[in-house]
């Protein structure tokens, strides 16, 4: 993507320009051209399905690794620290993932047969009703 103009950028008065000495929310030139960029990418990827995708992917595969450390540094990485909207803006997704690993497609299984049954319980019900109908008429 390209750079934006240097006149969208402007530092704030009476603020280093250095993004490692600016700790205010107005930051530096450096830490604001960082959002922006941040926010280009998040909106590219929130137009593009395949990269929302591949995203969702890299937020769940992260999750995971990050939850499967060993015992003994297990309570460093304990998961439920770990602030998951703010991972999931790290991938540029613009929501949390709501399920996790297998899980998601395990639900997705679920559902599609619960939906599945439910046709097949209306369509049983249509087809007494014709039979009803034939037999009275």
């Amino acid at each position: 993507m390209p750079a934006p103009p240097p006149d969208e950028v402007r530092p704030v008065k009476g603020k280093s320009s250095n993004a490692r000495d600016s700790g205010g929310a107005s930051g530096g030139a450096a830490r604001q051209l960082a959002q922006q960029l941040h926010r280009h990418v998040s909106m590219a990827v929130s137009h593009d399905p395949h990269a929302a995708k591949l995203a969702n992917n890299a937020y769940r595969s992260f999750v995971r690794a990050y939850a499967t450390h060993s015992g003994d540094i297990k309570r460093v990485f304990a998961v439920r620290n770990l602030h998951l909207g703010h991972v999931a803006h790290s991938f540029c997704l613009m929501e949390t993932p709501t399920r996790l690993g297998s899980s998601a497609s395990a639900a997705d299984r679920k559902r599609r047969k619960w939906e599945a049954a439910a046709t097949q319980e209306e369509e049983r019900r249509r087809k007494m009703k014709r039979a009803a109908r034939r037999i009275s008429a």
